[in-house]
């Protein structure tokens, strides 16, 4: 996850605990949004990946089981999974052993078996996403009117902003997005012998 509940309430100076909920729905909608906007997974090339036909994801208790998948993570890491029919997106580790890893309750796991070569990546954000992510959070607590995309005079035409469009939040949060933009999506390349 780019940034913690905790994290987003203090750059915000949000003290209660009233939208605790609302805010913690958003988070993965948000991070998805950075992602696809920047085009850029923050997948980290210097750490080992996984790949094998072996992952086995459980809803049951949001988990993802294979031989040695927990050695060298920890709790708080961010992984994303490539090449799974089900499960290709970003998941916060809640814990971790030997064999299973168990997500984060806001990163929902599907049930899906081992059968296709799914790869895992370690996903590193950069630190000043944080107050940017705490920025779009917000900008979604406050009131705050959808802003007109387009306008014509002439046969009165007129286009609004839509929710699930990066368009409606500000450029004073969005130009921050800017630097961590990519012309395609950085990952490596796997030969599956």
């Amino acid at each position: 996850m780019i940034c913690s509940l905790n994290e987003v309430k203090l750059l915000v100076s949000i003290s209660d605990n009233a939208n605790d909920t609302y805010i913690k729905s958003l988070m993965p909608v948000l991070e998805g949004l950075i992602c696809n906007y920047c085009n850029n997974d923050f997948i980290n090339t210097n750490e080992s990946i996984m790949l094998s036909s072996g992952f086995v994801f459980s809803s049951t208790d949001n988990s993802v089981s294979l031989s040695n998948i927990g050695i060298g993570l920890q709790q708080g890491d961010t992984v994303r999974f490539y090449g799974s029919k089900r499960n290709n997106k970003a998941f916060t580790i809640k814990t971790v052993s030997t064999d299973k890893l168990t997500m984060e309750e806001i990163d929902i796991i599907k049930d899906e078996l081992a059968g296709n070569y799914i790869r895992m990546e370690i996903v590193e954000y950069p630190t000043a996403l944080t107050l940017i992510m705490a920025n779009m959070i917000k900008f979604n607590l406050e009131d705050y009117s959808i802003g007109v995309d387009e306008e014509k005079i002439d046969d009165y035409t007129i286009k609004f902003s839509t929710a699930n469009n990066i368009s409606v939040y500000p450029q004073s949060i969005i130009g921050g997005l800017n630097i961590f933009r990519r012309m395609w999506r950085k990952c490596r390349s796997t030969n599956i012998i």
